[in-house]
């Protein structure tokens, strides 16, 4: 029994720890409300919020065009994800939302396979 319990821990270490990342991209905007033009070295300042389904989860550094992550919802259920974008501490609405779903990751294969007769 000793020996069957180490071989679960020990098995238990060795087993990856699977974490998927998605990549949201964006472009950051150019023009403010009043289409005023929204200078270069301003743009390099604009944060990013990422939402999804309405609740804000992270940001991205400044003039980031994209984050890579994992997503706040679990695996199979689908979301709505979306953008801000701050400025001199103004913050834009939300952009239009994106519906995705988090896939599921298939499982490896079985192994030890043996024929006897």
């Amino acid at each position: 029994m000793k020996r069957l319990t180490i071989l679960l821990v020990m098995l238990l270490i060795a087993l990856p720890n699977v974490v998927r990342a998605e990549t949201v991209a964006w472009t950051l905007p150019t023009q403010y409300v009043d289409n005023s033009v929204i200078s270069v070295p301003d743009r390099s300042s604009i944060v990013v919020g990422l939402y999804a389904n309405g609740s804000k989860f992270t940001s991205a550094p400044p003039g980031a065009a994209s984050w890579t992550g994992t997503l706040p919802l679990a695996r199979g259920v689908v979301g709505t994800y979306s953008l801000t974008a701050t400025l001199n501490e103004l913050e834009s609405a939300q952009s239009a939302g994106v519906v995705y779903t988090v896939p599921f990751v298939p499982t490896k294969p079985p192994a030890a396979l043996s024929v006897t007769p």
